[in-house]
């Protein structure tokens, strides 16, 4: 499993179990390749087979291991609301 940087403790990774996969030769014939195991890799991957497509996902690290399971809470000016008066 992946650690997270030193100055990191993300809380499923310390506390869940790492999933290691059944080892498997690649496929010799697929309809498409997802590059990237993030929330929309998965999402893209998911919805191509949902449609019946024979798809890869390839991921170098762990599945969903880079900004998918961080907080994306972002803050933009345009968010702020006029003071009442």
């Amino acid at each position: 499993m992946a650690s997270a940087p030193s100055s990191e403790r993300v809380f499923w990774w310390a506390t869940s179990k790492a999933f290691t996969p059944p080892a498997a030769e690649f496929p010799s014939n697929i309809d498409v390749a997802v590059v990237g195991g993030g929330y929309t890799g998965i999402a893209a991957a998911r919805e191509l087979a949902s449609r019946g497509a024979s798809v890869a996902v390839l991921e170098r690290g762990t599945l969903g291991i880079g900004a998918s399971t961080r907080n994306a809470g972002m803050m933009s000016p345009g968010s702020r609301t006029a003071p009442r008066c």
